[in-house]
């Protein structure tokens, strides 16, 4: 080999055959080993098919709670609903009680009969 400095005339020097036949088993070797097409699309299926898996449980989980929060609205309003009809009822009873209270004081005042 040429020393680290060498001059631009010199000529590289070219790896023996014994030293090409190496690397080039050496390489084989290594792409020997490597996942073939076939193993990629079989892992990247194997891989969509548990993400899709995934993917439809999560889907099940959002409309589930879709569905509870929906349920939760509905309790929420007939709750308010129910609430409203019992605060106008006792608004009418009370007036109704203060409108007996003030005709019995006018009758007591009187001295009058109740008809």
């Amino acid at each position: 080999m040429a020393p680290a400095g060498s001059t631009r005339g010199s000529q590289p020097s070219s790896p023996s055959a014994s030293e090409c036949s190496a690397e080039e088993s050496d390489i084989r070797a290594i792409l020997t080993q490597l996942p073939s097409k076939t193993d990629l699309a079989a892992m990247f299926q194997r891989l969509e098919d548990s993400f899709s898996e995934k993917l439809q449980a999560v889907s099940a989980d959002v409309q589930h709670l879709g569905d509870r929060v929906q349920a939760l609205e509905e309790e929420t309003e007939t709750a308010d609903r129910q609430w409203t009809e019992c605060h106008t009822t006792q608004e009418i009873h009370s007036e109704a009680i203060r409108y007996l209270q003030r005709r019995l004081e006018d009758v007591d005042n009187r001295g009058d009969e109740i008809t």
